[in-house]
C-alpha cells in the first residue's frame, strides 16, 4: 500500500507533458464540434484545480493496470501452492492446468477481435474483471483442512475464468483503452510509466499475498483480491463515461 502511494505521488510530481493533444488546424480545415466538446473535457481542471480530467484519466489507468496486474501476479506466485495445499494436486499437474489455461488465453484473443469491434473498450474490461473476479471468489469457500473434498473441476474452472478469460480480456483492452486516450502523440514515456504501475504491482502484491497466507490463509487473501478487483469495477463503471469520450 505504502509503495503504491509513493507511485502515486511521484507521478503526480514528475508527471510532465501530458495535456491533451491538438493538433494545428489550418485556416481551411476547422475543428468540429464534437472535438472541441471532447477538448474542453480534456483539458477540464479536476482534484481541486491539480490536474486536468484528461492527466487524472491517464493515472486512474495506471492506478487500474495495478489494482488488475496485481491479483494475477498473487495467483502466479501461489497458485502451484494453492493446488498442492487446497487440492492435494502435485506440482507437475498444476503446473500443466496453469499452462494450458494460459495457452487458451492466447488463443481467446486471437479470436475476441469480433467482440472487440462490437463493445468499446470499457465494456470490455468491465466483462473480464467480472468474469476475474468469478474465477477467485470460487475460492471463498474451500476446506481447507480436508483437501481431498475439494473437488479438483473448481480449480481447473477457476484457472480458466482468470487465466483463460477474465485477465487477458482486461489487460488487453485497459491497455487498447490508455492508448486511445493518450492519442496521437509520441506514447513512448507515458506507456513506460503505464508498464511501471503494473511491474510495482507485481512487486507489491505478492509481498502483501505472502505475509497474508503465513499470518491468516489463503482464503482471506482471495477476499482482498476480490473487494481489490471490485473496486475496480466500481470505478470503472462509474467513469465510463469520461473514458469512452477521450478515447478517440
Amino acid at each position: 500500500t505504502l509503495m503504491s502511494a509513493l507511485t502515486v505521488v511521484l507521478l503526480h510530481k514528475y508527471f510532465k507533458d501530458t495535456d491533451r493533444f491538438v493538433p494545428q488546424i489550418s485556416a481551411a480545415k476547422s475543428i468540429s464540434p464534437r472535438r472541441q466538446l471532447y477538448n474542453e473535457l480534456a483539458n477540464t481542471p479536476v482534484c481541486f484545480g491539480r490536474m486536468t480530467t484528461y492527466t487524472a484519466c491517464l493515472i486512474a489507468c495506471m492506478i487500474l493496470n495495478a489494482s488488475t496486474k496485481g491479483p494475477m501476479a498473487c495467483f502466479e506466485t501461489l497458485g502451484i501452492e494453492f493446488a498442492e495445499t487446497r487440492f492435494g494436486m502435485y506440482r507437475a499437474q498444476a503446473g500443466s492446468i496453469v499452462a494450458t489455461m494460459g495457452l487458451l488465453g492466447v488463443v481467446n484473443l486471437m479470436a475476441m477481435r469480433v467482440s472487440f469491434n462490437k463493445h468499446d473498450d470499457t465494456k470490455m474490461i468491465c466483462g473480464g474483471i467480472i468474469v476475474f473476479v468469478a474465477g477467485v471468489a470460487m475460492n471463498l469457500t474451500l476446506d481447507g483442512e480436508n483437501p481431498d473434498d475439494n473437488s479438483s473441476w473448481r480449480y481447473i474452472a477457476s484457472m480458466f475464468l482468470c487465466y483463460a478469460v477474465g485477465y487477458p480480456i482486461c489487460h488487453t483492452a485497459l491497455i487498447g483503452l490508455f492508448s486511445k486516450i493518450v492519442g496521437r502523440r509520441p506514447q513512448g514515456t507515458l506507456q513506460g510509466l503505464f508498464s511501471a504501475s503494473g511491474s510495482v504491482a507485481r512487486v507489491v502484491f505478492p509481498v502483501m499475498s505472502g505475509y497474508v497466507v503465513s499470518f491468516l490463509n489463503i482464503e482471506i487473501l482471495f477476499t482482498i483480491l476480490v473487494i481489490v478487483l471490485c473496486l475496480s469495477l466500481l470505478f470503472v463503471v462509474a467513469s465510463r463515461e469520461t473514458l469512452t469520450q477521450l478515447a478517440v
